[in-house]
């Protein structure tokens, strides 16, 4: 009878025990399951866990409407050869009375991949995170799109000059022949960077009709990004009136710049240009037109912002 109930006994605890140790495997491989997916989720490229996803990025709606302009993010997105170098010694004039750090940012292409765009948006913020303090930068570039790369855009600034005077201080007398027939041809080879590098671009943007000659896709394009986008646009004819729209429209990053326009640095002047007659000039400017239709609306909107 005992031996009966010894064997009873045993056998009712090595149950009780199956069971418990089934509950725990089964409770365990669920936890397991778990896991593998995530590991399986960082094996295809992710640097991060679902769960981890949750606790640290907020979705959009969470993160709410950023403004679309920085105020505190400077850039001069210069035109060559139209006194872009002067705002560059003016920024870096003012960089230590004004509390920020001017960031050349060195030669490169003006038009850009998407991969070369957003390395360059991605530079530049990663250059604002390391430093902590306001920044301005500068470089030759057409026109950026920040938004498309889900960034706030800088606050853009740029100076253009006289579409001709531009044209003729890159020409010496080795290409004085190739000019000339430009203007006999009326536009056909002014279209590109060979010859003639157009202003509407560096305000259009990368898309390739921004480069086209004489389009008003791009012209009006480049009238729109202006107006949302840079305060001041300077002339470089008109350099008095660029130095106090500056001053006006950007003091965070411009005040006292007209003083130490007026003390320390000397005017720019446009270089010396090749000779031109009114007839050859007349026809250089239709080739021109929407050129000088860009250039014109500037500088009335630069007279208006100082004039009230």
């Amino acid at each position: 009878m005992n031996m009966y109930f010894k064997v009873r006994c045993i056998l009712y605890y090595s149950t009780l025990l199956t069971i418990i140790v089934f509950v725990f495997f089964l409770n365990t491989g669920e936890e397991t399951e778990d896991f593998d997916s995530e590991v399986m989720f960082m094996d295809v490229g992710e640097s991060y866990t679902t769960a981890g996803q949750r606790m640290v990025t907020k979705s959009m709606a969470d993160r709410g409407k950023m403004d679309l302009v920085n105020g505190y993010f400077l850039f001069l997105n210069q035109v060559p050869n139209c006194g872009g170098e002067f705002l560059v010694l003016l920024l870096q004039k003012l960089q230590g009375i004004n509390s920020y750090r001017h960031v050349r940012l060195g030669r490169g292409p003006k038009i850009l991949s998407v991969i070369e765009q957003e390395e360059l948006i991605e530079r530049m913020y990663k250059r604002m995170r390391n430093e902590a303090i306001p920044l301005s930068f500068d470089k030759s570039v057409y026109f950026v799109n920040f938004t498309q790369y889900d960034r706030q855009f800088p606050t853009h600034i740029n100076i253009i000059r006289d579409p001709i005077e531009k044209l003729l201080s890159r020409s010496n007398s080795s290409r004085e022949s190739s000019l000339l027939k430009c203007i006999h041809m009326q536009r056909k080879c002014m279209i590109g960077e060979e010859i003639y590098e157009f202003n509407i671009p560096y305000f259009c943007g990368q898309d390739a009709r921004c480069r086209s000659g004489n389009s008003e896709w791009a012209l009006q394009n480049a009238k729109k990004n202006v107006e949302k986008f840079y305060p001041v646009v300077g002339v470089l004819e008109e350099l008095n009136m660029t130095v106090t729209a500056l001053e006006n429209k950007l003091p965070f990053f411009f005040q006292g710049s007209m003083q130490i326009y007026e003390e320390k640095l000397s005017v720019v002047l446009p270089k010396l240009s090749l000779k031109m007659d009114a007839v050859k000039r007349d026809l250089l400017r239709s080739v021109l037109k929407t050129e000088y239709e860009f250039y014109e609306w500037i500088k009335k909107r630069l007279a208006s912002q100082i004039n009230g």
